[in-house]
């Protein structure tokens, strides 16, 4: 497993690197409104993801090893074209804050995500998780390279040009998952389709609330802060945002793996023993990585993102307790969602989102963008701590399990030390 997670931890390292140059060059060439915008337009088609997401996201790694892959590909497709259209109608009708020129690309981008989405499920489902990074790494590169080309060498630094290298980016991705899907497809005998479609949509609609609402805990105060504050500050919000959920790579390359594990396991004695290992891990990890950032003064952030972007040292310290709770609670949002118990995830995001809700609209006009963060901080530790409480109570687990000692420094070297071999 170890093997597994460090190579998925390499890849996402590579992938977020990738993706602050990205920043970095949006932040440059855009300047904070233009920045902000750009944060406002990818947030959106990452808000109709997510609803796309109740069929064709963790359900179908849930059933891939117990479903017609065929079958799982025919629903979760169809489900991803009638949730991008609810998505350009709706923001067609609806106003909130996004321009009209941009709606059919935010919609023909969702749907060519969501495609890809539904791919990398099932290569997760089949435990191909070094195809599912390589996805992502191509993605990435390919963004960048097409960013790249337009901003520095043909002088054209523009929203219409970065929507232009997502398109690129997601269709990429979207080709080569699916020529690795193509290799995986099994012939299990076919079932009742409205069959399957309710047990997924079940399965989904339980599990994906949970993360809907804490998504939206993260990325509601992008909206708040563009109708009270402005595009500009919203730049320079994104920019602290993505800085500090870049430790988020340490959770999610252990939780994927974890998660890959679990829903392929019967033994949920060894899967809380697994979540309890890797809780410390990402704990100890993640601490580290988040010493280090807040570490960086100011001039550093101005030099790499320019003099407008003044203020990302202030955020990224009041949002960092949530990113700490926010790796733990990936870790045991996994484990529930593995062994298909999603109703404490959706109790703890629900706490969550309403604790974000009503602490950004307390806090933004007092605090600005730092109160913001801090909402959002209280949020995600309260949602945690739900967790990890149902979790304490449904395993049996003592508190002091959680505990870092020096045996578990000894266990994650030999993990290491064997990985090599």
């Amino acid at each position: 497993m170890l093997k597994s997670t460090l190579g998925t931890f390499g890849a996402k390292l590579l992938g977020a690197i990738l993706n602050f140059l990205v920043i970095v060059l949006l932040s440059h060439y855009l300047g904070p409104e233009g920045k902000g915008e750009a944060s406002l337009i990818l947030t959106t088609v990452a808000i109709i993801l997510i609803f796309g997401n109740l069929i064709g996201g963790a359900p179908i790694v849930y059933f891939t090893p117990r479903k017609s892959t065929r079958q799982l590909l025919q629903i979760s497709y169809v489900w991803c074209v009638i949730i991008a259209l609810v998505g350009y109608l709706s923001l067609t009708f609806f106003s909130i804050g996004i321009d009209q020129e941009w709606v059919l690309s935010i919609a023909l981008l969702s749907l060519i995500e969501g495609f890809t989405a539904v791919n990398l499920a099932i290569l997760i489902g089949k435990e191909k998780i070094g195809q599912n990074n390589g996805v992502g790494i191509l993605k990435s590169i390919s963004l960048f390279l097409v960013l790249i080309y337009f901003f520095k060498f043909s002088g054209s630094a523009s929203l219409d040009n970065y929507l232009l290298a997502l398109y690129v980016s997601f269709g990429l991705g979207f080709l080569v998952s699916s020529y690795f899907l193509v290799k995986v497809i099994d012939h299990k005998k076919p079932e009742s389709i409205i069959h399957i479609f309710k047990a997924i949509f079940k399965n989904g609609i339980l599990n994906q609330v949970a993360y809907i609402l804490q998504f939206l805990s993260f990325r509601i105060g992008y909206y708040i802060i563009n109708n009270e504050l402005g595009e500009e500050e919203l730049g320079i919000y994104s920019n602290a945002i993505s800085i500090a959920e870049s430790i988020w790579l340490i959770s999610r390359s252990i939780a994927m793996v974890q998660f890959s594990k679990i829903v392929n396991s019967e033994n949920n004695e060894a899967n809380q023993t697994l979540t309890v290992k890797l809780f410390k891990l990402t704990f100890l990890i993640s601490t580290l990585a988040l010493f280090v950032l807040n570490g960086l003064p100011e001039k550093f952030y101005t030099f790499v993102f320019g003099a407008d972007f003044m203020g990302i040292k202030s955020i990224i310290f009041w949002i960092s307790p949530g990113i700490l709770a926010f790796n733990l609670f990936l870790i045991f949002g996994h484990y529930f969602s593995g062994i298909g118990q999603f109703k404490t995830l959706t109790i703890a995001a629900l706490i969550g989102f309403i604790i974000t809700i009503i602490g950004t609209l307390l806090l933004v006009k007092t605090w600005g963008i730092p109160g913001v963060a801090l909402a959002t901080s209280l949020s995600l530790i309260v949602s945690m701590l739900v967790l990890l409480i149902e979790f304490i109570r449904t395993s049996k687990t003592k508190l002091h399990s959680f505990v870092i000692q020096k045996k578990d420094f000894l266990q994650f070297y030999e993990l290491i030390k064997n990985s090599r071999k």
